[in-house]
C-alpha cells in the first residue's frame, strides 16, 4: 500500500514543478524581449542621495511633463519641437494639398518606455465652441531623445480654408494621447494666437 502512495506524491510534485517552470517561461517571454534595454525617464535617475564627507546630497526629482506645441512640417527631429507659451503666435501653413493647417506636436516624459505608438486627438479653436479643426489618429510613432524624452510630431490639423476665419484669432490648442495598446491618457492644452504664414514667407531668405 505504501508504493502507490509514494508514486502519487511523486507525480503531484513533478506536476507542480513543471507548472512553475511554464509560468516562468511565459512571464519572461512577454516582458524581456519587448522592453529590453528601455529606460523610463521618470524612473531612470541615480540614487536620490549619496554620501560625500558625511553629507547627503539629494538630486532634484524629475518633473512629469506633457506639452503641446508645433513643429516645422515634415520634421521628425525632436529639436524641431516648439512649445509655445500662453498667447504666443503659432503658424498656420499651406499644405501641399492646398489646405491651411497647424502642424501639431507633443512632448512628454510620461509614456512607458515600451510604448512606440499612440492614438491621439488634436483640436484647435475657441474654448467651449465648435473647434475650427479636429483630428483623430491611431498608431502614431513616438520619437525619443537619448535621455528618453518622447515626441509625437507632424500632426496635420486642418483649419477652415479662409484665413479671415482664424488669422489673428486667440484659440486653445489641445492634444490627448493614449498608448495604442492601452494605458493612461495624457492631455495638454495651451492658449495661442493663429497666424497665417504664406508660402513665400517660408522660402529661404524671405
Amino acid at each position: 500500500m505504501k508504493r502507490p502512495s509514494s508514486l502519487l506524491l511523486a507525480t503531484v510534485f513533478i506536476g507542480l514543478v513543471c507548472l512553475g517552470c511554464n509560468d516562468e517561461d511565459v512571464t519572461g517571454g512577454n516582458t524581456d524581449g519587448q522592453c529590453e534595454g528601455c529606460v523610463d525617464p521618470l524612473t531612470s535617475q541615480p540614487d536620490t542621495s549619496s554620501s560625500t564627507g558625511g553629507d547627503d546630497i539629494t538630486s532634484e526629482p524629475v518633473t512629469p511633463i506633457f506639452q503641446v506645441g508645433y513643429n516645422e512640417a515634415g520634421q521628425v527631429d525632436p529639436t524641431a519641437f516648439v512649445a509655445p507659451a500662453n498667447a504666443t503666435d503659432i503658424p498656420v501653413v499651406l499644405g501641399t494639398q492646398g489646405s491651411w493647417m497647424v502642424v501639431v506636436a507633443g512632448m512628454t516624459n510620461r509614456l512607458p518606455c515600451c510604448v512606440d505608438r499612440v492614438d491621439l486627438t488634436a483640436t484647435v479653436g475657441v474654448k467651449d465652441q465648435v473647434p475650427l479643426g479636429k483630428i483623430k489618429l491611431k498608431r502614431r510613432p513616438v520619437f525619443r531623445t537619448a535621455n528618453g524624452d518622447q515626441y509625437i510630431m507632424n500632426i496635420f490639423l486642418v483649419v477652415p480654408p479662409d484665413p479671415q476665419d482664424w488669422d489673428g484669432l486667440p484659440v486653445t490648442l489641445s492634444l490627448d494621447i493614449t498608448p495604442h495598446e492601452g494605458g493612461e491618457t495624457l492631455s495638454a492644452e495651451t492658449n495661442v494666437v493663429l497666424r497665417q504664414i504664406t508660402p513665400e514667407a517660408l522660402k529661404p531668405g524671405a
